[in-house]
């Protein structure tokens, strides 16, 4: 896992590549627009633009209203390519998201909207990773 992490640091001054994992077994009791967890520590800059994937596994212990939702956040808001409804209940299933984001700041945080379930159910992780579009070309 180290070794991962020091091909992941920067090269290059201003430059960024990280990625994030969270182990921990998270449980969901609903909620509109409830916020689940801070993915990384790193706060995005306005300025820049970057590549973000999210990977995680979940499992829906009921829908209660119409449209249950995941979505990724930052201070401007949710990223609107980043919302996937939730169809299915008592089965396991995946969060997948590849986004390239600008204008956005702060700490990406992942929010859901009427869920109830289990997140790492499974002993699973939530893998997050962020890369500033420079750092794409060179990789």
């Amino acid at each position: 896992f180290n070794e991962l992490l020091e091909t992941l640091k920067p090269k290059f001054s201003g430059l960024f590549v990280g990625a994030y994992y969270i182990r921990n077994v998270i449980y969901v009791q609903g909620g509109w627009e409830q916020k689940i967890k801070d993915l990384s520590d790193y706060t995005l800059e306005k300025s820049k633009k970057y590549e973000i994937e999210v990977f995680f596994q979940f499992v829906s212990a009921k829908i209660v209203e119409k449209d249950p939702v995941f979505g990724l956040k930052t201070n401007e808001g949710f990223l609107k390519e980043s919302i996937q409804k939730i169809t299915h209940k008592y089965v396991s299933q995946i969060y997948y998201k590849k986004l390239l984001v600008e204008s956005v700041s702060g700490v990406l945080g992942l929010y859901h909207g009427y869920f109830y379930g289990n997140i790492n159910y499974f002993n699973e992780a939530i893998i997050t990773s962020i890369s500033t579009k420079r750092d794409l070309k060179g990789l």
